[in-house]
């Protein structure tokens, strides 16, 4: 949610390791946006630790766009609704432990 547009796509990524987070996701998916909101649906995941790491990808490259000091031009989330203090926030922090059934997680999106 707190979408500031409806340009471009959202970019979704599920990790399920430390070391690929927020790189290279196990899982990743794009969706058009209609609104503040958009839904992402994860299906038939093993049980398990997973994160995500989502961009408003508002110009449609693929790519979170930076300024010259490295700080994103386009908005951004993490799973917990996580922040790092310089950077992304930890694995461990933007995490949840899947176990079986449903599990629904809402995040806000941030812009600079």
């Amino acid at each position: 949610e707190g979408l500031k547009n409806t340009k471009g796509i959202i970019l979704t990524g599920l990790f399920d390791q430390a070391e690929t987070f927020p790189d290279k996701a196990v899982i990743g998916k794009t969706s058009d946006i209609s609104g503040n909101t958009t839904t992402v649906v994860f299906e038939n995941l093993k049980p398990g630790r997973y994160a995500l790491a989502i961009i408003h990808d508002e110009n449609g490259n693929g790519k979170m766009d930076t300024n010259a000091l490295g700080l994103p031009l386009e908005g951004f989330c993490f799973g917990n609704n996580a922040m790092g203090f310089v950077g992304p926030p930890s694995f461990k922090k933007a995490s949840i432990v899947i176990e079986k059934g449903s599990v629904t997680q809402t995040v806000r999106m941030r812009y600079f």
